[in-house]
């Protein structure tokens, strides 16, 4: 956990390779998550995230609500949203589950739109 700075934005793919303790302190520090399929993701229950809330006993889809956890389709579909991403500078991670193809399309478009703004506040 040392090793992620909390300004950084995160793709997780699909399995358990992020710390757990990541996500409640993306969530304190009012990070953005944005799923692909919650509903996928929790009947999966194998990637970082998704693990997170079964090991606590909560259920994503309805715990995860409450913990500003979106759906891709909800972000694409919310306006003021999508304007909030566009200029994020707050830490965030983006969770797939999905086939890997889109899964690197995703991180490049991350990296071709964050990364600049990124580098240059270093």
């Amino acid at each position: 956990m040392c090793e992620i700075a909390l300004s950084v934005i995160t793709l997780a793919l699909g399995l358990d390779e992020l710390p757990t303790d990541y996500f409640p302190l993306l969530m304190e520090a009012n990070g953005i998550l944005v799923a692909n399929d919650i509903e996928v993701m929790e009947s999966f229950s194998a990637d970082s995230f998704a693990l997170c809330y079964s090991r606590n006993d909560l259920k994503l889809t309805e715990d995860g609500k409450d913990d500003r956890v979106r759906n891709y389709a909800e972000v694409l579909t919310d306006p003021t949203l999508m304007e909030k991403i566009e200029t994020w500078d707050k830490p965030a991670s983006f969770l797939a589950v999905s086939l890997a193809s889109i899964n690197v399309a995703v991180a490049a478009h991350i990296y071709k739109n964050q990364g600049p703004k990124l580098y240059n506040a270093c």
